[in-house]
């Protein structure tokens, strides 16, 4: 049997034990960003990297969740003949157009792009046009917030502000409802879920890994797996199919990470994180 026959059987062995226990989400960032974003630079992948994630999940047999599904923030999905995987991309990189989008209409994968309202048109970030755009090529679009402050930090008014005011922007930039929400940063509590239910979204998705169970929306936000440049094809293609190994992986390495946020808080572990990362760019010296 070749490496790829018995690669894909193993995908096809581990998606019927895994269909039932639910679905993946992948959490993308930026896709080969050209100058260099400080706050993607670490979640950064590829692009060469990401058409080999794609033919991953191709390999692994998995279906999209449906465009239209996405469009109404509606991941109440059920158990299907083929495993069902979702890609999202988090800020609202100009990537995600340029980069991304081609190949995953080749792939016919839907993705959901969380959009940054308050950065649209900076540098390095999708403009108002673009944005409108990414419909068109099989993205539907989300909130992350307005200004990409972690919402479990900010008082009631700022908080609803945010949620509000991001998805009413964005609905009206693109003519259809937002229903979908990424916090920032994965920073999620019981307020923040109250609240976005509250300003209108019927999906809240974090970033602690799992897979998105099939049925009702968790009262929490749905998991998500974070993407970066050392994830392997062979990860993704586990991944995919809800391989229990891998979810493990990835759970471990979220826990861990738990740590020194607990004891650092937000503001204290994103200064340590800055300085870690300034410090690895200036080891490698310039691009």
């Amino acid at each position: 049997m070749s490496a790829s026959k018995a690669a894909s059987s193993l995908a096809a062995r581990l998606a019927r034990r895994s269909w039932p226990g639910g679905w993946p989400a992948l959490m993308y960032h930026a896709v080969e960003v050209a100058d260099g974003l400080p706050e993607s630079e670490d979640y950064t992948v590829s692009a060469s990297l990401f058409a080999r994630h794609l033919l991953a999940l191709e390999r692994a047999g998995v279906a999209s969740v449906p465009l239209l599904r996405l469009l109404h923030g509606d991941l109440a999905l059920s158990p299907g003949e083929a495993p069902l995987a979702l890609i999202t991309f988090d800020d609202g990189f100009e990537s995600v157009l340029t980069r991304a989008s081609e190949p995953l209409a080749e792939s016919d994968l839907a993705a959901l792009a969380f959009i940054t309202v308050d950065r649209i048109g900076e540098p390095g970030y999708l403009d108002a046009d673009q944005v409108r755009v990414l419909l068109g090529m099989g993205l539907a679009v989300g909130s992350h917030g307005l200004t990409h402050r972690y919402l479990t930090d900010l008082p009631l008014g700022e908080l609803r502000r945010e949620l509000a005011e991001s998805r009413d922007r964005l609905s009206a930039l693109v003519g259809y409802p937002v229903r979908t929400l990424s916090a920032p940063g994965g920073r999620v509590d019981d307020r923040v879920m109250a609240e976005a239910r509250r300003a209108g979204y019927r999906a809240v998705m974090g970033s602690e890994p799992g897979l998105v169970p099939y049925g009702d929306p968790p009262p929490g936000p749905s998991p998500r797996l974070a993407i970066t440049e050392r994830t392997t094809p062979a990860h993704i293609e586990r991944l995919a199919v809800g391989d229990p190994a891998a979810l493990i992986q990835e759970l471990a390495r979220y826990k861990a990470l738990q740590v020194p946020k607990r004891l650092l808080g937000n503001a204290g572990y994103d200064a340590v994180r800055g300085a870690l990362l300034g410090a690895w760019r200036g080891r490698r010296g310039p691009a």
